[in-house]
């Protein structure tokens, strides 16, 4: 499964995304240069936190994450199946 595959049956931005923690303010989410999201929680603006890096993390592996419950998803798995659903309502608001 490509990327694009994923991406367009998502709808999101094709991953993989990475975390870019040099010459930022804040945990940067991005995917081939491409702003994806910024982590900002709690405490000082001025530092990242560690949990602000933990969430980066986590928000940088949802392409693979969402590749996995896919394919878990069309094994039958109906708990996978649940969180595509879920996923797919939200896209449509």
């Amino acid at each position: 499964m490509t990327a694009q595959e994923t991406a367009e049956r998502g709808k999101h931005t094709p991953g993989p995304w990475e975390l870019v923690l040099e010459n930022r303010t804040a945990p940067t989410i991005e995917s081939k240069g491409r702003y994806i999201a910024q982590t900002i929680t709690y405490g000082n603006p001025e530092t990242i936190e560690n949990w602000d890096i933990a969430n980066a993390r986590l928000i940088a592996e949802c392409p693979t994450m969402y590749d996995y419950i896919y394919v878990q998803a069309r094994r039958g798995d109906m708990q996978a199946q649940k969180m595509i659903d879920k996923i797919g309502a939200a896209e449509q608001g």
